[in-house]
Formats: structure tokens, sequence, C-alpha cells
């Protein structure tokens, strides 16, 4: 058994150096040690020494061959040889000149140098390791004995073939697993089976010539024919166990391809390319350029391996020009390729490669290739289409999770298969607590008055195929949320009824929207009546031919139509205001402004036209501030009013200033019922009113506060509610005084500045 190779080696890796020179270092000493005990010792026969050299050289040709990349195991006659040897020259002689004649044979075949000399060591160092197992069994040391029994010379032979074999399959198995990066387990276990096979056959062919020539030497004539024999057996044996390998191998290599992820089954191909055929690279030559195929970046490769029928061999010798340019490229020497190829198409190529010169089994590796090729092309398509589904079922799947609406699949028991957040969030129900539940256990829904139920979905979907309901949801935490269900039959092969995917929107907010609208225009239509009812009154008393009234009356008549005409302006003031925000057509312009000076005006203004005691609390700090004073004083004139409404009689409102860092706050409290902490943000909606027990018998339109906190914003600053110590609510505004940072800022000026909303 020696080591087989084409490409001389230059720099060998660390551990393989140290292994080949401690093998020939080992079997050089050996020879030495012998080579002074053979000289003091009598010389034999003269035709005993060529006789060594000719059976060491024999020994030493190649009978098979085990392929690991470009390197491999040879197995050769070397236990017959070791036996035959000793017996005609003895272990002295066999020790000195085998390693000779193997070093100088794998010379002149071109072996490289220190391979052959490797080779040489591990005959050498054998030859002494069969030697001390070959001792103690047969008495003889020097393997030429003619006073022991014949019976226990042969046994000593026997064990000291199967020493040689294991020792030098040993340091091969070492070199050639260092050489390749492979387990050396690896490289021992493949054909195992031959090699002993060939150990006993080398042995039994050994000892034999050795008993022959010791009871009938005429027979030893016969010992070509029988060494012939073993070859044959040897070739037959290894054809039956590597086509027996190689089906096993394939199949094993292409249910390993079974993945459904395209890098393991890259990883899997490669694997089994190398267990197959022994290759040291392998690669997926397609027209997708990724991390795992290059199809792209080797052009020629993949132009030659769809241009061949089967699969082809390639080296860098033979090949066109653009295809040895890439091999060479990669650090081959020669390759086999093959399209990938599903029915009649074909999509891409495989390439395996060597780093070194290899002799193939032409027809039948082509033909396996071919075949594992095939096998490839199949899983990475299957790979691909599941990454396909994949990428499908995660898009639909992030769909599903991301949809506001909600989503839940039942299947055709009635019973929750698929439950999306957006249902969770809908009912408080967690998905886990859904699945495998009934719709009413998991939905709690309500139509008109009665649970919503599977067997009442199902027995409306035998007639139709989609239909819609309005149901009320019943969540976890009590309240009430109202749904427009939209509910899909999904048939399966046979007609039957699969599943159910029930699509549940939410139209809670839409449905207080409308009420809201509603409300809204019960309000306008009331506010519009209020002060259009005392106009028309006085107008029709002004109408009256026979009425007289004194200048005091007329007087008295005017103000109070100029007050209800004012009170009409202001709230088509308000309704112009939101529609303008709406469409983005209203503007603030920002001036420097004594907002001090302007509250008290404010304040002033009010007191003309209420009752109320309004208490004005300022500092002597600076006031001035960036704003438009005439919508900072809508919104003080909208916060008074508002206060004025809900406080009951006789109780003030307090109305302070003061400056806040970069910023002027106006307070404005009231003595009112207050303001419920849940509902801080929903004053300042569109047609927001809190309820009617809190607002009952007082006018408004819901706009107020919504106006007031859209021009706040839109100057710079901000507004809020909170609730006073001793009852009632506390509304705070503030201004910048300094430029203001706002999104809506149009064009900052030296005094001032246009904001458009």
């Amino acid at each position: 058994m020696t080591a087989v190779g084409d490409a001389a080696v230059l720099r060998l890796p660390r551990r393989l150096r140290l292994l080949v020179l401690g093998c020939i270092g080992a079997g050089a000493a050996a020879i030495l040690v012998t080579l002074a005990q053979v000289l003091t010792a009598p010389a034999p026969s003269p035709w005993n020494l060529p006789a060594v050299v000719a059976v060491a050289i024999v020994g030493d040709i190649s009978l098979l061959s085990i392929r690991f990349g470009h390197s491999g195991n040879s197995e050769t006659w070397a236990e017959a040889a070791l036996i035959l040897g000793v017996v005609i020259g003895g272990w002295d002689w066999f020790i000195v000149l085998a390693p000779a004649a193997v070093v100088a044979r794998q010379l002149l075949a071109g072996r490289p140098t220190y391979k052959a000399l490797f080779n040489g060591g591990s005959v050498a160092t054998g030859a002494v390791v069969a030697r001390m197992v070959y001792w103690p069994l047969s008495g003889d040391w020097s393997g030429m004995s003619t006073t022991q029994p014949i019976w226990r010379v042969a046994a000593g032979f026997v064990v000291g073939a199967c020493a040689y074999f294991l020792w030098i399959g040993l340091l091969v198995s070492l070199a050639v697993a260092l050489a390749q990066g492979i387990p050396a387990s690896h490289v021992w276990r493949k054909s195992r089976r031959l090699r002993f096979v060939m150990l006993a056959g080398n042995s039994a062919a050994g000892v034999g010539a050795v008993i022959l020539s010791e009871t009938s030497p005429s027979t030893l004539l016969v010992l070509p024919f029988v060494f012939l024999l073993l070859y044959v057996l040897y070739n037959s044996y290894l054809s039956a166990q590597q086509e027996r390998d190689t089906w096993r191998e394939l199949h094993e290599a292409t249910h390993a391809m079974n993945r459904v992820d395209h890098g393991d089954v890259i990883a899997s191909i490669r694997l089994g390319a190398s267990s197959l055929f022994g290759a040291e690279q392998t690669e997926v030559l397609t027209g997708v350029d990724d991390t795992l195929a290059f199809g792209l970046r080797s052009p020629a490769l993949l132009s030659a391996a769809m241009a061949t029928d089967g699969a082809a061999f390639i080296d860098v010798r033979r090949g066109p020009a653009p295809v040895v340019a890439e091999l060479t490229a990669l650090g081959l020497t020669d390759a086999m390729v093959a399209p990938m190829q599903i029915g009649g198409g074909r999509i891409g190529g495989l390439l395996i490669g060597y780093r070194g010169k290899v002799l193939f089994r032409r027809s039948r590796e082509l033909q396996v290739f071919a075949t594992f090729a095939n096998h490839a092309a199949l899983s990475l398509q299957h790979a691909r289409l599941f990454a396909g589904m994949d990428a499908q079922r995660t898009r639909l799947s992030a769909i599903v999770d991301n949809a506001s609406d909600g989503i839940v699949l039942l299947d055709g028991a009635g019973r929750v298969c698929s439950w999306n957040p957006a249902m969770v969030r809908m009912t408080g129900c967690e998905e886990e607590a859904a699945i495998g539940t009934s719709l009413v256990t998991a939905l709690g829904a309500e139509r008109d008055g009665e649970p919503l139920t599977a067997a009442w979905l199902l027995e409306r979907l035998a007639t139709t195929e989609h239909l819609e309901v309005a149901a009320s949801v019943i969540a976890r935490s009590g309240s009430r949320r109202e749904t427009v269900l939209s509910i899909s039959a999904v048939q399966g092969a046979r007609e039957s009824l699969d599943y159910v995917v029930l699509v549940a929107r939410d139209v809670t907010a839409q449905r207080e929207a409308e009420i809201s609208r509603e409300d809204f225009i019960g309000s306008v239509s009331h506010e519009l009546r209020t002060p259009l009812t005392p106009l028309k009154g006085y107008l029709g008393v002004l109408r009256r031919p026979g009425f007289a009234p004194n200048p005091a009356q007329l007087s008295a008549i005017y103000s109070t139509m100029y007050e209800q005409a004012g009170h009409l302006e202001r709230i088509v003031e308000d309704l112009l205001s939101v529609a303008g925000m709406q469409r983005g057509h209203f503007q603030v312009t920002l001036a420097a402004v004594d907002v001090e000076a302007l509250v008290a005006r404010v304040v002033e203004d009010f007191r003309t036209t209420s009752a109320r005691e309004v208490d004005l609390a300022a500092t002597n700090e600076d006031g001035g501030a960036i704003c438009d004073p005439d919508r900072l004083r809508q919104v003080l004139s909208n916060l008074l009013s508002n206060a004025d409404k809900y406080s009951p009689a006789q109780t003030p409102v307090h109305v302070a200033l003061r400056r806040v860092g970069a910023a002027v706050e106006v307070t404005v409290r009231d003595h009112g019922p207050g303001i419920p902490d849940e509902a801080r943000e929903v004053v300042f909606e569109r047609f927001r009113r809190l309820g009617d027990h809190m607002t009952r018998g007082i006018n408004g339109t819901g706009l107020g506060l919504y106006i007031a906190r859209r021009l706040i914003e839109a100057m710079g600053g901000q507004i809020w509610v909170d609730r006073a110590a001793d009852g009632g609510a506390v509304f705070h505004v503030t201004v910048p005084t300094g430029q203001p940072v706002s999104p809506a800022l149009a064009a900052p000026g030296d005094r001032s500045s246009a904001y458009v909303v």
C-alpha cells in the first residue's frame, strides 16, 4: 500500500511535513542499523539479493487505486512481496534492499522525491514492525530458519504481514488525510473490505509459496498463475464493491440533498461529490449571482456544462482557452462538468474539480456524475420552490399580522385555526387561548342581541359563498366594539366546506364619528337657531306698521340684534376655520406681542359682556412672546366663554399669566364639573363634547377646543387641560418667547413670519 499523487507539493502543511520527515528519518535509521548488521554477517547467495530487489519492485506495482481528490491509496502485492522477500533474503536484507528498490522505482516513474522517500520509509519501518511481531511467534529472528516447524513459521509470516499492512495503512491514511484536509478515519474506512480481502489473498499467496518451496519446489511453477488469478479476483471484487458502493453512496447523497434550504442543498451537493468522486472542489453553476453559486463569475464553465449531452471531462491541457483560464483561476487541473436538467429544461451546470491530474474511469464516472447532477438539479429546484412558497407565506403572514382588520380562520367544524394580532387587540383574547376554541368562546360577538355562532355561519354559507354581518364584539375588558364581519367559504376538493375566512372590521370609530356628526348637525342647527330666533322676532316687530318705539327701546332692540349677529358670526367663523384647517388653508401670522397686555384686553372685553367675575393674576415679568395676536385672542376668548358656560353662578373665573423658561403660559381655571382624566385628549377632538350629564343645557358645536389646539400648535405653543385641586378645569396655553420651532414655519423673519396649516 503506497501513496499515489501527480502534483509535486513544494510547501506541505506543517503536520504533514512533520509526518513525512519523521517517516523518512525513522526508515533511514532502520536501514542504517540493519545495514551495520548485514555487513558483518555471512554473504548470501549471489542470486538472492537481486531476487529480493525484484520481489520488492513487483510488490510496489499498483493493482487497484482508491482515489481521494487527486491523491489516494494504491493496493499492491506488498504483503506477498514481504513474505517472499524475507524467505529469499532474510529480514535484514529485505529491510535494506526493499525500501531502496521502492524509492528507485518511484523516482524513475516520475514520482515526487518526498513521496518516494516517504513510501520507502514506510516500507522500512513497516518491515521492522512486522519482524518484531514475526519473531515471537516463529521463534526465528532471521526469517530463513529451517529448524522451526513450518506451521509456526507460516503463522509468524501471516501475523507479520497483518502488522505490515496495518502500519503502512496507518501512515498512508494519515498522509492522505492531512494532504486533503479530511479525517484519517474516512480514508481508512474507504474500501476497507477490499483491502482486507487483498491482505488475506496476498498473505495466503506468500505463505503458500513458502510451504510449496519446502514441500514441493516443482509446484512453484504455477505460482504466477495463482497471482494472476488473485489479480482477476481482486479486480472483480473491486468492481462489484465499487458498483455497490457507488449506488449506495449515490442514494445516500441524493437523500441528503432532500433539504428545503438552498444553502443546505449546496452543502449536501458538495459533500456528496466529495464522497462519490473524491472531488476537491464542487461548484454549482447557475445564471444567478449569489454567495452559493458562481455561474455569472464563470460563464465559460457554465456554457461548457450547458453544452454537454450528459457529462464531460475538462483539463487545463486540452480545454478551450476561456474554460482553461477559469479552471486555472480556480486552481484546478482536471474537472468534470454536467448540465443540471429537470425534464426537458436545464437550470444550470455542476462542476467537480481536482488540483492534480486524475485518472478517471471514464464512461462509468460520466454516467454516475450525470445522474448525480440531475438529482442535484431536482433538489435545487425543490429548494427554490420551497423558498418561493416560504417567501410568499412570509409575505402573507406579514400582511395578516399587520392588517388593521381582524382575520380569523375557522375549520369545517367551526373551530378557530388562525387568529391574527388585530383580533387580539380587538377582543383582548390571545392567540394561544383562541386557537382550537369555538367562535363564540374566542370572538364573543352578538348579532341582534343573540350570540353569533359558527353553526349559524355554516348554515348561511351552505347557500352562499360570502356574506356580511354587523355584530357587536364584547372584549375581555368588557368594552363593546361595533364590527362588520365579512365571511367567505373556502370549498374543498369534493365541494365540502374546508375553511371559513372571517374578516372583522372595527367600525366603532366610524359609528362614533357618525353619531358625532349627527350631534354636530343638531348642535349647529340649534346654535344657528338661537341667534336667528331673536333676530327674526325683532325684525318682525320692526316691520309692524303700528310699532313706534322710543329711542331707548330702539337702542335696546338694535343692541340685542347686534349681539345675536355677533353670536351668529362666531358660529360661522368656527365652521369656516374648521373647514380651512381640514383643507390646510388657514394662516397664522407671527409677530412680537405683549401677551400680558393682550390677556388684559381679552379679560376686559369679557367683563363687558358677562356678569361673571374674572380674577386676573399677572406677574411683572417680561410678557413678550412670538405669536399671532388675533389668533391668541380668539383662543383665550373661547376658553373664557367655556369657563363661563360650565361654571356655576356666583363663582369666579381665574386667569393667570407667568413666564416659564422660553415660553409665556396663560391659565384659565373655572369651578365647573371638571374633565375626567380619560377625556383630557377627547375634548380637543372635532365634534366631541362630554356626556349629557356634564353638558346638559349648554350650547356649543364642539369645535372651539379643536380650533384652539390647532391655532396654538401652529404658533409653536401648546395647550392642555388639568383637573383643579378644588374641582373644575384648568386650561394651560403656552406661546414661545423666541422664534418657535415648528414644521409649519414658512419663512422666519426678523419680527414676523407666517405659518400655513
